[in-house]
Order: C-alpha cells, then sequence, then structure tokens
C-alpha cells in the first residue's frame, strides 16, 4: 500500500512538472508573440505587400506566422523577413529580448537605424541587415548589439551607409561592411580579438557561400546565407546570386580549425572610404579566410605580417594607394587561391615562389611596375609598365638637356670666332697699308 501511495505522488509529481513546463512554455511563446507583435507596431511603417497580415493578437502560435521559424519546444528561434518589400526604422530591444531568436534576416528591405542596442538576455548568433537604409554609426562599445550579443558570430551590414564600424565581439567571425560610408583609418578593434575567439554554436552547422567571380561588377567578395535550413528554391531567387555575371555557390558545413584562441575567418571592408595604412596587427588573423579590402584610398606598404594569414583563401586589396613591393611573405600561404593587388602603385618584382605566379596579369595590372611572371620580366626591354616608361623618358630627356647645352656652347664659339676675325683682318689691312 505504501509502494503504491509513492508510486502515485511520484505520478502526481511528474504530472504536475509537466503542466508547470508546459505553463511556462506558453507563457514563453506568448511573449515571443508579444515582442514580434512589438516590433511590427514600432518598427514597420509600411508592408507593401502585407506579407504581415498574419501577424495579429488573436493568433494562438507565433509559429505560423510569416517568416517565423519555432523550435520543437514552441519558442521563436529564426525570423527571416529578407526581401519582404518593408519598411520602417529597426528597433533592436524587442526582437533581442527573445531568448530563443538565434537568427535574423532583414536584408533587402528598407529600414533604417532606429535603435540598434540589445538587450541583454540576446542569444543571436546570426544578424542580416544588408541591403537596407541605415546610415546612422554604429553604437558606441558597451551599447550596440556587438557588445550584448556575446554569442553573434554572422553579422552582414554591406550594402548600407554606415560611417561607422563599431564595437568588437569576442564571438565575432564573419563580418561584411562592404558598400558603407566607412572612413578613416581601418578599426583596430576588429582585430584586437585575435586570440580571444572560442568556437561557438555556429560551429558544424550547414552554409552556402556565394563567391562572387564577376569582377568589379560584382561588389564584395560574396555572402553567407544561412547557416542552416537551406532551401533550394530560395537559393536559386536570391538576388546576390544573378546580381553577378559570374558566381560560385559553395555549400558545407562551418568546421572551426580552432577550439580556442581562434580569430575572424572572414572579413570584407571592400567599397568604402577608408584611409590610412594597414596596421600589422591585420596580419595576426591566422585564421582568416578572406579579407576584402578592395576599392579603398588605402596608403603605404602591404604589411610584411601577412604572411601570417595562415588560412588566407582569398586576399584583394586591390583598388587602393599601395605602394612599395609585394612582401615575400606572401609566399608562403599555401591556401591562396584568389588575389588581387590591381590598380595600386606597387613596383618591383613578383616573388616567384608559392601561388603569386600562378594568378593572370589581370590581378597585377594598373600599378606603377610591378614585373615577373605573370607580367613582363623584369629589366626586359619589352617591359611596357610606368617605371621602365619614365626611365626611357628621363633618359630621352637627358639626352635633350645635354645636347642643347652643347649646342648652345657651339653656337656661341662660333659667334666669337664669327665677331673677331673680321676685326682682326681689318687690323691686318691697316698693317699692310702703312
Amino acid at each position: 500500500m505504501k509502494r503504491l501511495w509513492r508510486v502515485q505522488v511520484l505520478q502526481h509529481g511528474i504530472f504536475t512538472l509537466f503542466l508547470l513546463l508546459l505553463v511556462l512554455t506558453w507563457t514563453q511563446a506568448n511573449d515571443d508573440a508579444l515582442m514580434l507583435m512589438a516590433f511590427k507596431k514600432f518598427s514597420v511603417t509600411s508592408d507593401p505587400h502585407a506579407v504581415l497580415v498574419n501577424w495579429t493578437d488573436t493568433s494562438s502560435s507565433p509559429c505560423s506566422w510569416y517568416g517565423v521559424t519555432c523550435s520543437l519546444d514552441g519558442r521563436v528561434s529564426t525570423l527571416d523577413l529578407s526581401y519582404a518589400g518593408l519598411v520602417g526604422s529597426l528597433h533592436l530591444p524587442n526582437l533581442t529580448a527573445m531568448s530563443a531568436l538565434v537568427r535574423f534576416y532583414l536584408q533587402g528591405n528598407s529600414f533604417s537605424a532606429g535603435d540598434l542596442s540589445a538587450s541583454s538576455s540576446c542569444m543571436l548568433d546570426t544578424l542580416d541587415l544588408s541591403s537596407n537604409n541605415f546610415s546612422d554609426p554604429l553604437p558606441g562599445q558597451g551599447q550596440s548589439f556587438f557588445s550584448s550579443c556575446d554569442r553573434l558570430a554572422y553579422v552582414n551590414m554591406s550594402r548600407n551607409s554606415i560611417p561607422g564600424a563599431g564595437g568588437n565581439c569576442q564571438s565575432l567571425i564573419w563580418l561584411d561592411l562592404n558598400s558603407n560610408a566607412l572612413s578613416g583609418n581601418l578599426p583596430l578593434e576588429l582585430a584586437n580579438q585575435t586570440g580571444a575567439v572560442l568556437a561557438n554554436v555556429v560551429s558544424g552547422k550547414q552554409f552556402a557561400f556565394i563567391r562572387n567571380k564577376g569582377g568589379t561588377a560584382c561588389r564584395g567578395a560574396g555572402g553567407l546565407l544561412e547557416f542552416e535550413g537551406i532551401r533550394a528554391e530560395r537559393l536559386e531567387s536570391l538576388p546576390m546570386v544573378h546580381s553577378c555575371s559570374s558566381t560560385r555557390v559553395y555549400s558545407g558545413y562551418t568546421v572551426y580549425t580552432f577550439s580556442s584562441n581562434g580569430s575572424m575567418i572572414y572579413l570584407d571592408l571592400s567599397y568604402n572610404s577608408l584611409s590610412g595604412t594597414i596596421p600589422e596587427i591585420f596580419g595576426a588573423l591566422r585564421y582568416l579566410q578572406v579579407l576584402n579590402l578592395g576599392h579603398n584610398s588605402l596608403t603605404g606598404d602591404i604589411p610584411d605580417s601577412f604572411g601570417g594569414l595562415e588560412a588566407i583563401g582569398v586576399l584583394d586589396l586591390s583598388h587602393n594607394h599601395l605602394q612599395g613591393y609585394l612582401p615575400a611573405s606572401l609566399d608562403t600561404l599555401s591556401f591562396l587561391s584568389d588575389l588581387d593587388v590591381s590598380n595600386n602603385n606597387l613596383t618591383g618584382p613578383i616573388p616567384s615562389g608559392g601561388q603569386l605566379t600562378t594568378f593572370p596579369a589581370s590581378r597585377y595590372e594598373n600599378n606603377s611596375g610591378l614585373c615577373g611572371v605573370p607580367m613582363p620580366p623584369c629589366g626586359s626591354g619589352s617591359h611596357s609598365t610606368d617605371v621602365h616608361t619614365r626611365g626611357r623618358k628621363q633618359s630621352v630627356a637627358t639626352l635633350m638637356v645635354i645636347g642643347i647645352i652643347f649646342l648652345s656652347i657651339l653656337a656661341i664659339i662660333l659667334a666669337v670666332v664669327i665677331v673677331r676675325f673680321p676685326l682682326q683682318s681689318r687690323e691686318l689691312r691697316r698693317d699692310g697699308e702703312s
């Protein structure tokens, strides 16, 4: 009898616990719905395609709402409103207060910045705000989502008009800020987290990467679509796939090559107005696989420390004002598959070891005097780079100056002779008459 009583008590306890969990889950799901409704009310000012028409207070669960994906326990885990035609002013605190939301996609809309700070309960690891109308500086350290969302691994804010890069984040491995209004020196905070990154929640998740292969007609190195749940029909319809004359789609799983002391693996700051020199510390990003600093106004030499970019596969420094030689340390980059240093002021021989001689001449063109494979040989008479052209022009100019000086001296001598010869003749004639 006592044993039966204990079983009944245990069953009652389990049932009570189940009810509590059910109530808690329902309460949290209801809180998610309230936060989403707050986002719709305070952030969205226009919904021309009525995509949010089923976002209503009368819905029993937000899991059936447009763009919403829920986890097995009924919590909102993903909000995908990309290319929905929405207009508004983004207020992030409402969304980041949803403690189960880990992915937020808002690319391809017309949002400006309302409040880009984040709740302390933020659990986002993926944030895509690209191709919108953000034009205000990102909030400073301690105020922005970079600081509050400490699990944030992937951030894409490309194709906006943002003038500042914001703070840093200890989990950030992927940052795309191409085609903005960044100015001044390269932000040191983007490299200061070197050695501090830990393998986090996105490691081992599915992804698709669109690699731009269409040259300067396509801005940026490409884009990471999402870490999981890739749908083929969505992939084919994305403007990113069709915006370039040539793209390549890579899909697979994010696998970190580090368990601690890691660094960013993707950094795209191309098509901005950044100036000054490239800090040596950027060469310490040893796990960086893509670095695109092209189409800025950077000056100075390419740091020799870039030889420390052991995992680099794509390195684009084109369309800047860089000068000096290509550092020999680039020879050691055995994974380098895409290099572009064209349209700078670089001179000297292209290092002959490693991968550097395998790239087409177009990746080195329009520099002051790069030579060697794949460019014309150094010191070759047929070398047509600017430095040799200037050398020939200087030689011709020197010869012309010497010729002019010689002719001037000869003219003076002739003039003296012409003037003195008649005088001497008249003197001899007078002597004869006398």
